[in-house]
């Protein structure tokens, strides 16, 4: 087999809002990582989408950060590797729940041997996670989270590097007459 899915994190139920903290441990190589999130429905309708839960999403190693957005954004980025809607389902009816998930991309496409990340570069890669389980469906005092990643198995490649996704820029203020120098990364 030329490729795995490892679970990081089996299905782990969080209580009200925090930030996890989840080291990657992995020696082989990542291609992707995949955050999944589920809250159970208390009433019937939505107050938001299911994205609004997750409030940052950053894969840090030390004080480098590597990846950081939040779920809304996430979601976006998935958009143009996967050619379709994000994923999120579950129905707006009481105790029912709504899924969602995540991909961290390290490559231009799943299992790209170019771009990949090599753990064994870094010190101290983490995964930190902030979540809210009351932002999309107020009243939800908890929600399950689980992490996985697609890593190559037999076929080890040596990749020149992986893709970093993180703002830069949170806001400019426009004015008519000022200018705003952006120095962009190299």
């Amino acid at each position: 087999m030329k490729y795995r899915n490892v679970a990081i994190i089996p299905t782990q139920t969080l209580t009200g809002a925090q930030t996890l903290t989840i080291p990657i441990n992995l020696r082989d190589i990542i291609s992707r990582l995949t955050l999944f999130w589920s809250v159970t429905k208390v009433k019937v309708g939505m107050s938001s989408y299911p994205h609004r839960d997750i409030q940052k999403i950053e894969l840090v190693d030390g004080s480098d950060v590597l990846f950081s957005m939040d779920g809304g954004q996430a979601a976006a980025l998935n958009i143009y590797d996967r050619k379709s809607q994000t994923y999120w389902n579950g129905v707006s009816i009481n105790a029912n729940p709504i899924q969602s998930w995540y991909s961290i991309d390290f490559g231009r496409w799943l299992f790209d041997e170019m771009l990949a990340l090599d753990p064994s570069r870094f010190h101290n890669l983490q995964l930190k996670v902030t979540i809210n389980p009351a932002l999309c469906e107020v009243g939800c005092a908890s929600g399950d989270l689980s992490l996985y990643a697609d890593v190559f198995d037999e076929q080890v490649p040596t990749p020149s590097g992986f893709l970093m996704s993180k703002e830069h820029y949170s806001s400019i203020t426009p004015d008519s007459n000022a200018y705003t120098y952006i120095d962009l990364p190299t």
